[in-house]
């Protein structure tokens, strides 16, 4: 089990890191008795340095699948996404470099398209469910 947040801050701006050289959103699995929404927070918070002024704005946004290889066995996952609002001005952010993530951005939305052709394949469709709802 594993949540995620698409994050975007006062600017209009979304949250993207990079690990293992491709571009991606914050997400990672669920503890012991955590909600997905607890876990989708606390993976943005962990993966970005990123701390107060987060607020859900959307109970689930999207689910996506995708696979996993562990120990040359793939393993299929869901991720269940969340929208998330970042308030604050303080824009810093501190890539987890322990979960091999190279840098933390806020990308504007009119860039977001050059991100498409180096990302995971779920980032792109997270972001057309959030843009198809922001535009209706």
């Amino acid at each position: 089990m594993t949540a995620g947040g698409l994050v975007v801050n006062k600017k209009s701006e979304i949250l993207l890191i990079f690990r293992k050289n491709m571009w991606d959103l914050p997400k990672g699995k669920i503890e012991n008795n955590e909600s997905f929404k607890n876990a989708a927070v606390r993976e943005v918070v962990e993966e970005t340095g990123i701390n107060r002024y987060l607020t859900i704005v959307e109970d689930k946004l999207i689910s996506t699948p995708y696979k996993k290889f562990k120990k040359g066995e793939k393993i299929e996952k869901c991720v269940n996404w969340y929208l998330m609002k970042y308030y604050s001005n303080d824009l810093t952010l501190k890539p987890q470099i322990e979960e091999n993530i190279q840098k933390a951005i806020w990308a504007p939305f009119v860039d977001l398209e050059k991100y498409y052709k180096n990302c995971r394949c779920y980032v792109k469709q997270v972001l057309e469910e959030y843009l198809s709802k922001t535009i209706n």
